[in-house]
């Protein structure tokens, strides 16, 4: 697991989503899809919450272990590829008369598991990137702990309701977050939150070639995800 990631992301991108061991892992990660998920976010800027959108892009891809990064063929040396889950974050809000647009790619093993019911562990962590600059701190790294429940949590949100594993992280300096995780495959984020910042909640799902969805009118796929183009048309 890189180690480097903010720890929400691995939960993200990584733990939370990648169960090599589930039956249904190749067929539905090596269809030549990608999964879609829109959120409905707040987000505090300025001393005041702010209504966002999210959206969510996970992608299984063959990656190179020496260079780290995407391997065209993987048939050329695979001794050297290995099967990596890719996730795009892309944010949206407004602050007044102008917006904030962010987007964060993060890489992980689809190899590596995570936590099993009632377990916890500490990990290494450096802070994301878009929170440091939102918040004006330098990189530093700190220790993030981890924890899942053994029982489930019924939860309603704009894309239905769900019995969801619920993740707790403690950041050491007082930052905290949960990451409720659908128990049913394909495990998808039902609702995230991290303190002072920012909440999500699902609002819409999909599998689409979004590589090949940028032509005009393709922006009418958002409504599948529950969400509306950043700009009207």
């Amino acid at each position: 697991m890189n180690r480097c990631l903010l720890v929400g992301f691995w939960l993200l991108a990584g733990g939370a989503r990648v169960h090599g061991a589930d039956p249904y892992f190749d067929s539905y990660w090596h269809d030549g899809k990608a999964e879609l998920d829109g959120y409905r976010l707040t987000i505090a800027r300025y001393g005041q919450p702010r209504a966002g959108r999210g959206v969510l892009v996970y992608v299984a891809e063959p990656f190179s272990e020496s260079q780290r990064v995407k391997v065209d063929d993987p048939r050329q040396d695979p001794a050297d590829t290995f099967d990596a889950f890719k996730l795009n974050l892309v944010r949206d809000f407004q602050t007044g008369i102008y917006n904030y647009s962010t987007m964060v790619s993060v890489f992980v093993r689809s190899a590596d598991l995570f936590l099993k019911p009632g377990g916890h562990k500490t990990v290494p962590l450096l802070p994301g990137v878009v929170y440091g600059r939102l918040s004006h701190t330098p990189p530093a790294w700190t220790t993030a702990e981890i924890a899942r429940p053994a029982e489930l949590q019924p939860l309603e949100v704009p894309a239905g309701k769900f019995d969801a594993a619920v993740y707790t992280v403690k950041i050491a300096g007082g930052r905290e977050g949960t990451f409720c995780v659908e128990a049913a495959y394909p495990h998808r984020i039902v609702r995230w939150e991290m303190t002072q910042d920012i909440s999500a909640e699902l609002a819409g799902s999909a599998r689409l070639q979004y590589w090949k969805l940028h032509a005009n009118g393709d922006q009418r796929y958002l409504k599948q995800l529950g969400i509306q183009p950043a700009v009207a048309p």
